[in-house]
């Protein structure tokens, strides 16, 4: 039997997230640090003024996440950090306004795995802090297109969240393989896998609702995965481009 393992670097868990039949990895091992300037678009999303998941710029007032990061949880302890390689100091920290879950995420087998959140005030665009780039609705992602992927996550599976921005770069797995190595059922069309066959690179703990990267388009959330760099255990993404034009509403 499996533990859920929420993504919270201080070690809070919060019970409409909770289940026991998966291992919800928000899943960055075998990465290298990267600077914000690299990745402007990086954000950290807070609780309590402590790192909870990852997210991207979408524009100057919204940012994107993964609903299992926000979902069941009030707007008032919501804030992101933007601008910092760290998430404790220096950047910007904004306080959120709305959460928008998609209307269809599904918390047993986290499907339509989406939350864009409006903040109250706008970013201030620097090196440090703009926006990334959407990709068309419908468009697809070539098997073995290299994804950079990137966090504040775990550098171990239940190990400590890393004090400095890290990043790793996976290759997309394809659907069969997917499907194969974690189940059919669990997998939905809203969903790919990204990562080797032996593990050792991946997303952890600490790292869902950040972004996956190819040539400058956000191509996917960190969602969820068995444990972090498992052999034959590719690490699950939620496909931004299934729901593009529902981002786009929002931004709206």
């Amino acid at each position: 039997m499996f533990r859920v393992v929420i993504s919270c670097s201080d070690g809070l868990v919060f019970g409409d997230n909770l289940r026991n039949d998966t291992i919800l990895d928000g899943r960055i091992v075998g990465g290298e640090p990267i600077d914000i300037t690299q990745v402007p678009y990086q954000v950290s999303v807070q609780i309590y003024g402590y790192h909870n998941c990852g997210g991207s710029i979408l524009n100057q007032l919204h940012v994107l996440t993964a609903a299992h990061c926000t979902s069941g949880l009030l707007v008032s302890i919501i804030s992101v950090r933007v601008g910092s390689s760290t998430t404790n100091e220096s950047g910007q920290v904004i306080e959120v306004e709305r959460i928008t879950n998609h209307p269809d995420y599904n918390r047993l087998n986290y499907d339509y795995d989406y939350s864009v959140l409006k903040l109250k005030n706008p970013l201030q665009y620097f090196d440090s802090v703009q926006a990334i780039s959407l990709p068309s609705q419908g468009q697809q992602i070539p098997d073995g297109t290299q994804l950079l992927v990137t966090g504040w996550g775990s550098t171990e599976f239940l190990g400590f969240a890393s004090d400095t921005l890290q990043g790793v770069v996976v290759p997309k797995t394809s659907m069969t393989y997917c499907r194969n190595s974690l189940g059919s059922f669990r997998i939905t069309d809203r969903m790919f896998c990204a990562g080797y066959p032996d593990g050792v690179k991946d997303a952890c703990q600490g790292d869902s609702g950040g972004p996956a990267v190819s040539n400058g388009v956000l191509v996917g959330v960190i969602s969820w995965g068995d444990g972090c760099a498992s052999a034959d255990k590719s690490g699950v993404y939620a496909l931004v481009s299934a729901v593009t034009d529902w981002i786009q509403s929002k931004m709206n």
